[in-house]
């Protein structure tokens, strides 16, 4: 995929016009007709290959429209589409920008003191590249495409004594992290170097790495070689960290800035995120203004959670990683045990596999790929049926779709209830307050065919 960025300027206005195109599967005519309809997709069966739920471009509609713009599409079927809008803005100068910019303005000046700091930023992509050398403008820059040629510039600097104070890697494996680190260990000269990783999250979404979540460590951390990487941390602030050890103490120390070695920051990278991080590494007090991602985190960590609940075991299904995520830690405060599964027919193979009665209840989500949750509802009610089953396993849809026709076909396929997305706060307790122990139930009223 590839797209354009053009502007023009007037004297009250900034038209901004932006076109995307790509080379993928392409729509018909028929396709592009109702493709701007709220929950509609090129593809709507249950078993089609591709997730979401149809609000994308629907939404999309509605926002340049509201900021008096225009969008549409082009495509021919097998070749490819193009999308496009433009829309006309103006630079609003707030109190809350002007303060923020200000904020920026003392962070480059305390990190550029007493010397503009040496930073080496790898990344595969011309545009990661070109995006982070925006935002480091002002510091001793130093771009490199390849890991090998990462190695090549690190040893470079070792051999000729040349301080480094961070290193921002982009699309690096974890055998190549170890690599980098063992690197920076090996020479006094990186004694101070810390090592930016720069990733997109992934949820939890296999049985295994929920249970490793819940028994390895501190609650919420994953055991690394060079530490704890705090996946609390990670989810509210952006960013994860190895917290080193106190070895007298054998207890992990978690201040906001030992973050060990190699600090792990989700993308896109935000400037003032990552200048605010490049500070804290620095043991750089950093300008308030608004909530930081600490106070966010001391934010959530308050909310009440000590409603005793009965214990459960969930299955969840949910084609959406952020969603997928954001289920898992909902449920985990519980202390429940989550099996987390990423489409219809993944789910109902783990229904199948811990056997008739394990799952107190389960989590489909409406819209999936592969198999959505009304086909996977219909599936186990089948199989229910055939093993003549005395305990029924209760399946609560979640939708975006809030239609009371999506309702009834969610709950025609067999499924219990209905909750519609973004779950609430009170959903859950309620769900576990009526499913948390097993109990039997009674036959569906339909026993629907697949």
């Amino acid at each position: 995929m590839d797209y354009t960025v053009s502007l023009c300027v007037s004297s009250l206005f900034i038209h901004l016009n932006l076109c995307f195109r790509d080379t993928g599967i392409g729509m018909s005519e028929v396709d592009m007709s109702n493709l701007w309809q709220p929950f509609s997709q090129a593809d709507n069966s249950s078993t089609r290959r591709f997730g979401g739920t149809g609000l994308g471009l629907s939404i999309s509609l509605s926002l340049v429209k509201l900021m008096r713009g225009d969008v549409g599409v082009s495509s021919v079927l097998n070749v490819g589409s193009r999308f496009w809008f433009h829309v006309p803005v103006q630079i609003y100068d707030s109190d809350e920008a002007k303060k923020t910019k200000d904020n920026l303005s003392v962070l480059r000046r305390k990190l550029g003191h007493p010397r503009p700091l040496r930073i080496l930023v790898s990344s595969p992509s011309s545009t990661t590249l070109s995006l982070l050398t925006s935002i480091l403008s002002g510091f001793d820059v130093m771009k490199v495409p390849t890991f090998e040629l990462t190695v090549a510039e690190l040893r470079i600097s070792a051999r000729d004594a040349r301080l480094l104070d961070f290193l921002i890697l982009d699309h690096f494996a974890h055998s190549q992290l170890e690599e980098v680190a063992k690197i920076l260990d090996s020479s006094p000269v990186f004694k101070d170097t810390k090592a930016i990783h720069l990733y997109t999250p992934t949820p939890p979404s296999i049985p295994q790495v929920s249970a490793l979540l819940r028994t390895q460590g501190r609650p919420g951390s994953v055991p690394t070689s060079s530490g704890i990487i705090d996946m609390e941390l990670a989810s509210v602030t952006g960013f994860a960290s190895t917290l080193r050890y106190d070895n007298e103490r054998s207890t992990s120390i978690p201040r906001a800035v030992d973050f060990g070695r190699i600090v792990r920051m989700n993308k896109p990278p935000r400037q003032s995120r990552l200048l605010e991080l490049l500070a804290r590494l620095k043991d750089i007090p950093v300008p308030t203004g608004g909530l930081t991602g600490a106070q966010l985190e001391e934010a959530l960590e308050s909310m009440d959670s000590s409603t005793p609940l009965k214990t459960a075991n969930v299955l969840i299904a949910e084609d959406n990683p952020v969603a997928n995520k954001l289920l898992i830690k909902q449920l985990q405060k519980y202390d429940l045990n989550v099996v987390a599964t990423v489409d219809g027919s993944e789910a109902v193979r783990e229904w199948e596999k811990h056997g008739i009665g394990f799952f107190n209840f389960a989590l489909f989500d409406h819209h999936m790929p592969i198999c959505d949750g009304v086909e996977a509802a219909k599936r186990i009610r089948f199989l229910e049926t055939r093993k003549k089953a005395s305990v029924y396993l209760p399946i609560v849809a979640l939708s975006a779709d809030c239609q009371e026709s999506t309702k009834e076909l969610c709950l025609s396929a067999g499924m219990t209830g209905f909750l519609t997305k973004p779950v609430r706060a009170g959903d859950l307790p309620n769900l576990l307050r009526t499913y948390g122990t097993p109990k039997s139930t009674m036959q569906p009223s339909t026993s629907p065919d697949v």
